[in-house]
């Protein structure tokens, strides 16, 4: 589904109160972030599942002490509030590898 029309806060809480889209945190509020506009996105429903057990992923992976450190980028595109993808960088300064997963939205 293209969400290019979905330009306003107003559309878009609109679309969550119709089911079709819900505002999530981009980074887990636990980790100290604080419930700002930019910590947030709109992502279909759909989608929900799926971004739970990335950041529950995550969650495991910071308490077994594999990755200390995460950026979460959103891609944006066509002015629209809703991700195209939302990419997820996560390693730690003291380690090898890394957990890369990018999640497709639309």
């Amino acid at each position: 589904m293209d969400f290019s029309s979905v330009q306003s806060p107003e559309t878009a809480e609109r679309l969550c109160q119709q089911g079709a889209l819900e505002k999530l945190w981009l980074t887990p509020l636990q980790r100290g972030n604080r419930p700002v506009p930019v910590s947030s996105a709109y992502l279909p429903t759909a989608l929900t599942d799926s971004w739970e057990h990335l950041m529950g992923s995550l969650e495991r992976f910071f308490h077994r002490d594999l990755v200390n450190q995460v950026e979460v980028r959103p891609e944006y595109c066509a002015g629209s509030l809703v991700p195209r993808a939302i990419h997820i960088r996560a390693w730690h300064s003291e380690k090898t590898g890394r957990f890369e997963p990018t999640l497709e939205v639309w």
